[in-house]
Order: C-alpha cells, then sequence, then structure tokens
C-alpha cells in the first residue's frame, strides 16, 4: 500500500516551471488528465483484486466461484420503480420479496407476475430491468480519457512553433535585436497570412479544451445512465440532510445518488442446467449480489464530478482570455507613446504578441526591438505616403499649369520648378 501511495502521490505531483501554453490549458492537460490517471489506477486495481459476492439458495448445486464469476459476467440489475416504495425495498432497486417483480396496474402496489391466478398476471405490470455493467469495464474507459485531455496540446505545439522558438531564444543572454526583427517579424519568412492563421488556430484550439471537457462530461453522464449530469449537486444535497433520514435505510425516502448511479447490490437471474443419460434438470435462480466495486466507483466519480465542473470553468476562460488579450494588446498600445503606437499601426496581432512576450521577458530588448520596427517599417511607410503625396501634388499643378495662359507667369510656377527640381 506504501507502494502504491508513493505513486499515486508521484502522479499527482504537479512541478511549477514555466511552460508555453497557458494557465487555463495546464489545468486541462496536467491537473484533470492526471486525476483521470490516478482515478484509472485506482479503479483497476480494484477491479484486478475484488469479487462479487452473492446469496444462493441452499437447494442449487451450483459452486459459489461458479454463481459470482458468471453474475460477474452477466451483470445485475434492480428496478428503478422500486425508488417509489422505498419502504417495501430490501435494498436499493430489490424487494424484499424477490417474487414481487410487478406492479398493480390499479393500485401501484408491489405484486407477482408468476402468480399461479391468470387475472392476477394480467393485473400486475411487470417493472422494468435496469442492468449495470459498467465495472466491467469502466477502469479502461477513464484512462481512455485521461488521453483526450491531452490532445489539444498536441495542436498548440504545431501551431505555436514560432512562439516557442522565440521563447527559447530568449533564454540566451546574448540575444540580439537585430537577429529577432529578422527572424520574426520579416513578412517574408514569417508572412501575414500564416500569423494570422495562427491566431485563428489558437482561438480554436481554446474552443477545442472546452469540447474535450464537456463532451467528457456528457460521455460520463451517458454511460452513467444520465445520473451523472448533476451528480455533483445531488450529493451535497444529500448530505445537508438529516443523519437518520440519510443512512437509515428504513426510514429513507429517496435512494443516495451514488446508488441511484451505481447500485452497491443488485439481483443476478442464473439458469440452472443438466442432462445426462437418467434425466434432465433445470431451475433458474434468483439471487442478491454485492456489488463493491460500485461503492469505490461512487467517491471516485463524486471527485471528477468535480475536477471536470472546475476544468469546464477554466477552458471557457481560457475563451475570454485569449480574446480579451487582444484587446487589451490594442487598448495598451494605443496609450503608449508614440513610437509604439506608431509600430502598433503596421503590426499583425501575431506581431503584437510577439512584442508582449518580449516585453515580459526582457525589457530591454523590447526597447530595441521597437526602435528598429519603427525605423524598418514605419519610416519607411511614411516616406513612400509622402513620396506619393508629392507626386500627386505635382500632377494638379501640372493641371493648373495647363488650363493658365502660357504668357502668364504664376507662383505656382515657380513651386513647380522647385519640386521638378528636386526630383
Amino acid at each position: 500500500m506504501s507502494f502504491l501511495a508513493s505513486n499515486i502521490k508521484s502522479l499527482l505531483a504537479i512541478k511549477i516551471k514555466t511552460r508555453h501554453d497557458s494557465y487555463t490549458d495546464q489545468v486541462s492537460r496536467i491537473a484533470v488528465a492526471k486525476m483521470f490517471i490516478v482515478a484509472s489506477v485506482v479503479m483497476g486495481i480494484d477491479w484486478f483484486h475484488d469479487t462479487v459476492a452473492c446469496m444462493p439458495p441452499q437447494d442449487t448445486t451450483l459452486s459459489d466461484d461458479f454463481i459470482h464469476s458468471s453474475c460477474w459476467i452477466k451483470g445485475f440489475y434492480v428496478y428503478p420503480d422500486m425508488a417509489k416504495h422505498m419502504r417495501s425495498s430490501g435494498y436499493y432497486g430489490i424487494p424484499k420479496d424477490l417474487k414481487d417483480d410487478g406492479v398493480w396496474n390499479t393500485t401501484g402496489s408491489l405484486c407477482s407476475t408468476e402468480s399461479t391466478m391468470t387475472y392476477m398476471r394480467a393485473a400486475c405490470v411487470p417493472m422494468q430491468k435496469h442492468f449495470f455493467t459498467q465495472y466491467q469495464w469502466m477502469p479502461f474507459f477513464v484512462s481512455s480519457l485521461s488521453l483526450v485531455f491531452y490532445i489539444p496540446y498536441l495542436l498548440f505545439r504545431v501551431a505555436n512553433t514560432d512562439m516557442i522558438s522565440l521563447r527559447l531564444n530568449l533564454k540566451n543572454t546574448t540575444v540580439d535585436a537585430n537577429v529577432v526583427l529578422k527572424n520574426y517579424f520579416n513578412h517574408e519568412i514569417n508572412s501575414v497570412a500564416k500569423m494570422r492563421l495562427r491566431i485563428f488556430v489558437n482561438l480554436l484550439i481554446k474552443c477545442l479544451y472546452v469540447v474535450v471537457n464537456i463532451g467528457s462530461f456528457v460521455l460520463l453522464d451517458l454511460f452513467l445512465n444520465h445520473h451523472y449530469f448533476n451528480y455533483g449537486v445531488q450529493w451535497i444535497r444529500w448530505a445537508r440532510d438529516n443523519t437518520s433520514l440519510s443512512m437509515d435505510f428504513d426510514r429513507r425516502t429517496a435512494p443516495t445518488p451514488g446508488n441511484a448511479m451505481l447500485p452497491t447490490f443488485g439481483m443476478c437471474d442464473i439458469h440452472e442446467a443438466r442432462l445426462d443419460t437418467v434425466k434432465a434438470y433445470k431451475n433458474r435462480v434468483k439471487m442478491i449480489c454485492e456489488i463493491s466495486s460500485n461503492i469505490l466507483y461512487q467517491y471516485v466519480f463524486l471527485v471528477l464530478w468535480f475536477v471536470l465542473i472546475i476544468s469546464i470553468t477554466a477552458s471557457c476562460l481560457g475563451i475570454l482570455l485569449n480574446i480579451g488579450g487582444h484587446v487589451l494588446t490594442i487598448a495598451c498600445f494605443c496609450k503608449n507613446s508614440k513610437t509604439a503606437r506608431y509600430v502598433y499601426k503596421y503590426l499583425t496581432l501575431r506581431e503584437c504578441e510577439y512584442l508582449e512576450f518580449i516585453r515580459r521577458k526582457d525589457l530591454a530588448l523590447y526597447g530595441d526591438v521597437l526602435r528598429l520596427l519603427y525605423q524598418s517599417k514605419v519610416t519607411k511607410v511614411v516616406d513612400r505616403e509622402k513620396m506619393l503625396d508629392d507626386a500627386d501634388g505635382v500632377e494638379a499643378d501640372r493641371l493648373v499649369l495647363a488650363s493658365a495662359p502660357s504668357n502668364h507667369p504664376t507662383p505656382l510656377m515657380f513651386r513647380m520648378h522647385s519640386i521638378e527640381s528636386n526630383i
């Protein structure tokens, strides 16, 4: 047990270090994934070591091992309608008299569909059986869900190779601003279309984390017979009730949330048959069995319910922070210095993310890159716009000169001559 506890402790341990993705993404891909792995390990150990215990009738010739194995393979069932007859239940979903497998269509009280009276069989409506076999495969399903939470991060690594490369380069203390400008702010190497695509893919990754969390929650609710959606809320409400009403089965008016989802006791039907040279024998045996695995599963899924709620909230917050981060970047640059505002005017949102990351890591490098960007981008654009404006002015002056008398010199001629001489 100490070895198991140490391994679980090592699985749950989370190292505090700088990672490429955001904290909201790390909640899903690290914390939630590890919780699902630990849950699958705990459930798997119980799956290998725990057994089913049934109460066979005294007159059966079947061995106990055969009965236990057969019931484990076939599965157990309860009558959900017995939730309305808690006073007549021996366990949840199981009548005190196993012959009572139906309800009267007039009074709603329990009855037996195997009665010897024909009119009684006709008036007794059989209760629906609800089978439970989750204990057979649930540890493997929970383990597979832990892998799903890591899929968005694989896509993140592919879509953010540029940011990961920038982070690794900034670890070097001798980073040159010209090198950063050449490798990350050069549209010939890093095109505008590619940078815009990365912004869009990052938003899709945030949405994918939400889909993974909600999808896992929905799948668990589906495989747990639609009792998992408000499972945690029901447990909280049940825990606030009076202790005697909650724990005393004879006084209880409603099942516990855990038993309603995965009952710890169920019924099992086994057909006993033999044929030899002398005689043939057949019999049907109905018995009550205890499924101790479901006790563990009830509390494991309770913990996972709260973990998934936290993860869904964090992933939704990640989308808002992603969108809000771009809005905040625009607002911060607009309120910044005149140089920063000019630079931002000619940068993409991805390049603004580069600048913001550089600013958080190295403020001196940020200033150097900002000045180089101003010189390389803004100055060239301003000079080009100025040349276009001068060319437009020359063309307008020529039109005025063409409409003026040829022998009538104007001040415009002198300005035109000056501009042409400069060109």
